[in-house]
């Protein structure tokens, strides 16, 4: 086909000459997964934005397992569907509950790479490094998290990471993980500060080696905390600073990022982003940390299920 033939509805065709072929849809973008506490997850209440650009791509989040019928879990991971949607302001799957900043994030990405843009979440408010640690290790958490049991039975907060692996990446392929852990690890009640290092890196370890079924070179974003957290940003550095294929996001310790669109969970100003200017300075930080050399310098994993397998 030459340079002036078009592509409609899944159809090429050729305005030189009556000539016409159809293509089955092709994985050609970026797909990226987000990762981490409430940050990463959002605040609730709406706060989220839509993408202008439908080329920004995610999946619905099933929560509604049948052996559960009172509660809202995961379906069995191969049971999950394999449906692909515009990024609106609803649901992020495998279990994002609200787009939050990911459809500007998409459109920011879009517009710079000029290619389209998938993203996963498995952003879960309230976890933590350690929880998924125990999650791997099918080792109890120690406490009771949310009020029950049943969160950790079923394998939570890493239940996610698991369905974004066994059900999507495969047909998809994916860039990288996006990441913001670690202030809900600098509690001795409910993580493991001092050894907060050592349990990241067993995560990521199991990821890119059990999860990702061995890419030992996925990539991962990490983003600093608050200075107030300091022991444990010192671990993040030295984790970024031993591993080729992980960069450093977001960098919460600069001043410039404490200020009224942030409540007071962990201090003056230095808690969740809320409300729509807390939505737009959020976007701007993880914008500007994902610039386009993480693009060039790392490998993605690429997709090894036919998409023809996909209805």
């Amino acid at each position: 086909f030459t340079a002036t033939e078009l592509y409609t509805n899944g159809i090429f065709v050729n305005t030189n000459s009556a000539r016409s072929a159809s293509l089955a849809r092709v994985g050609i973008g970026e797909v990226l997964l987000m990762w981490g506490h409430s940050f990463m997850a959002g605040p609730g209440g709406g706060t989220s934005i839509s993408s202008n650009d439908q080329r920004s791509r995610t999946i619905p989040t099933v929560l509604a397992n049948p052996d559960y019928p009172n509660n809202n879990f995961f379906q069995n991971i191969p049971e999950l569907p394999l449906q692909f949607k515009p990024m609106d302001e609803g649901q992020v799957g495998p279990f994002g509950m609200e787009s939050w900043f990911f459809s500007g994030l998409a459109d920011t990405l879009i517009n710079r790479l000029q290619v389209p843009v998938l993203i996963y979440s498995a952003a879960f408010g309230g976890s933590n490094i350690y929880q998924n640690y125990k999650n791997i290790r099918n080792e109890p958490f120690g406490y009771t998290w949310f009020g029950n049991g049943i969160w950790q039975n079923n394998g939570f907060p890493f239940k996610p990471i698991e369905a974004t692996f066994g059900r999507y990446v495969p047909v998809t392929g994916l860039r990288g993980i996006i990441t913001a852990h670690g202030v809900n690890d600098n509690s001795t009640l409910y993580a493991d500060p001092v050894n907060f290092a050592s349990n990241f890196n067993f995560v990521i370890n199991h990821i890119r080696t059990v999860s990702a079924n061995n890419a030992p070179n996925l990539a991962f974003m990490l983003g600093m905390e608050d200075d107030q957290f300091n022991a444990i940003n010192n671990q993040l550095v030295n984790i970024i600073n031993n591993d080729p294929n992980i960069f450093m996001g977001i960098d919460l310790r600069d001043p410039a990022t404490h200020g009224s669109w942030r409540d007071d969970s962990y201090g003056t100003d230095r808690g969740h982003f809320i409300n729509m200017l807390g939505l737009e300075k959020y976007l701007g930080l993880w914008a500007n940390a994902i610039q386009n050399s993480f693009f060039t310098n790392t490998t993605p994993i690429v997709p090894v299920v036919n998409s023809a397998l996909m209805n």
